[in-house]
């Protein structure tokens, strides 16, 4: 499962952990709004309980996003995590086995758009996140 919660806040996470914390539960989870520290929230993060995390962010950014403190608290959960700033488009597919296939776009083609050091990436293209 993959839980896309797009730009809510706090309260909203309040709100579904009160309302409909079953419906949470994913191995996928998109950070909430690009990973501000108003979102992503320990309780809502060992809710989802997330094998990876992804941010939608750009490179350098001024708002700092993903924020530290929320890279911390995913990162206290064990999930792994990736952001498009880093990693340029990311793709989640279905492996066909009850699993997932993670493409990032600039393993596939590093740099080719700008020919920037972004730092250090992995070499592999794709990760099979757990069923």
């Amino acid at each position: 499962r993959v839980l896309i919660p797009g730009d809510i806040a706090s309260i909203v996470e309040q709100r579904l952990l009160r309302e409909q914390p079953e419906a949470l539960v994913a191995d996928v989870l998109v950070a909430a709004h690009h990973g501000s520290n108003g979102s992503s929230s320990a309780a809502f993060l060992a809710q989802v309980q997330p094998s990876q995390v992804l941010y939608s962010a750009g490179w350098g950014n001024r708002f700092n996003m993903p924020r530290p403190e929320v890279l911390d608290r995913v990162a206290a959960t064990g999930a792994r995590q990736w952001s498009t700033a880093r990693s340029g488009a990311l793709s989640v597919r279905s492996d066909g086995a009850g699993g997932f296939v993670l493409q990032r776009e600039r393993a596939l083609r590093p740099y080719g758009w700008r020919g920037a050091d972004l730092g250090e990436l992995e070499s592999e293209n794709e990760h099979e996140l757990p069923p």
